[in-house]
């Protein structure tokens, strides 16, 4: 209860920061599922509308759809292991804990631009499986590392690919760019993190004053303090590179399980592929919705999948391939992580009522 002097009790503030936390979260995925929703229902609505689209999803064989089914689960686990190799736990329990984070926090990160939303989302989760908070965000930078490096290896396949893909967008020819150029950012925050602090906190503070906001210059305060902290995990795994590498090779597995139900769909539906031209049509589809604000790609990659697979296995199988590895692949893993982040965020506000209430 409160104190004679009527201030709140640190136990009461921490309630109320958590309250307050748990409503941004809430708000931010609540705006992110309603954008979602809308750009996959105008993506259904306008593949669907292509001559023969419906008669090739009707005609799709059982086994391809229970096999996208079956890698998306994979994924999942995949997903799981990335975490797990950087916790340097790999006994199956471990895996388990850590996919549920990552599902959990990946549901935000899938509603956000860019997955912006995704870091600390992933940090929280972590820490409702029991890591500290320090070790969780030291997980995450060890995940956005292995994450950058996939993404400008994957993206350098693709600016070699698209020039030779009539379908494949053009922005794509510079996509390798983008996670070089994070890449270089991680390496200078690990070595000149006073430097890279100041940088940054000058940058809120100049964006605080030019649109009048103050909590931006209340993040400006905090930024070098907690750049250092970041650096100092990236300094930490960098001398864990067997980690390091196990996680890159989780990863891998992960996101070739969902890259694959695209050829898979695609030979349920008729029009099999030879598998190395596929996959790297599935490379450039994956790293065009990477590099795109839309929310986990949304309406950017089936419109990719159609114009880098149409032209080899016709419009209408592409376009029942882009609605069919989004219901099979993407779907049930954003649809398990909200479950789990659904459950994460009502357990967390079931604990605040119960500590609240003992004061």
């Amino acid at each position: 209860m409160p104190n004679g002097g009527g201030r709140r009790t640190p136990t009461a503030e921490q309630g109320a920061d958590a309250s307050a936390a748990v409503g941004r979260v809430r708000r931010a995925a609540s705006i992110g599922l309603a954008v979602v929703v809308v750009l996959a229902a105008l993506s259904l609505v306008l593949l669907s509308r292509g001559e023969g689209v419906g008669e090739a999803l009707v005609s799709a064989h059982w086994w391809g759809v229970a096999g996208a089914l079956a890698l998306a689960g994979l994924s999942m686990l995949a997903e799981g292991c990335v975490l797990a190799a950087l916790h340097g736990d790999l006994a199956p329990r471990s895996i388990v804990r850590m996919a549920r984070a990552y599902l959990s926090g990946g549901f935000v990160g899938s509603v956000t631009p860019y997955a912006a939303g995704g870091a600390p989302a992933w940090t929280w989760a972590l820490t409702r499986e029991g890591i500290r908070v320090g070790e969780a965000a030291g997980l995450v930078a060890g995940r956005t590392m292995v994450t950058t490096a996939f993404l400008a290896a994957m993206a350098a396949v693709a600016t070699v690919a698209a020039p030779g893909i009539a379908g494949a967008p053009r922005a794509i020819a510079l996509s390798a760019l983008f996670p070089l150029g994070l890449l270089i950012a991680l390496v200078v925050i690990a070595r000149k993190p006073e430097a890279a602090g100041a940088r940054v906190a000058g940058a809120l503070r100049w964006l605080g004053r030019r649109m009048d906001v103050e909590r931006l210059a209340h993040a400006a305060d905090d930024a070098a303090e907690e750049i250092e902290h970041f650096a100092g995990a990236l300094r930490g795994l960098g001398k864990r590179p067997l980690a390091l590498l196990g996680a890159f090779g989780a990863l891998t597995v992960a996101r070739f399980c969902q890259l694959l139900a695209i050829p898979l769909l695609l030979a349920a539906l008729g029009h099999p592929l030879d598998l190395g031209e596929a996959l790297v049509g599935a490379i450039v589809v994956w790293v065009g919705a990477a590099i795109t604000p839309a929310p986990s790609g949304e309406g950017v990659a089936q419109a990719v999948i159609v114009g880098v697979f149409g032209r080899l296995a016709g419009a209408d199988a592409a376009a029942a391939a882009a609605l069919a590895w989004r219901a099979t692949v993407y779907y049930p893993i954003y649809l398990v992580g909200g479950l789990f982040f659904a459950r994460l965020v009502k357990g967390l506000s079931g604990s605040r009522v119960s500590s609240v209430a003992d004061l």
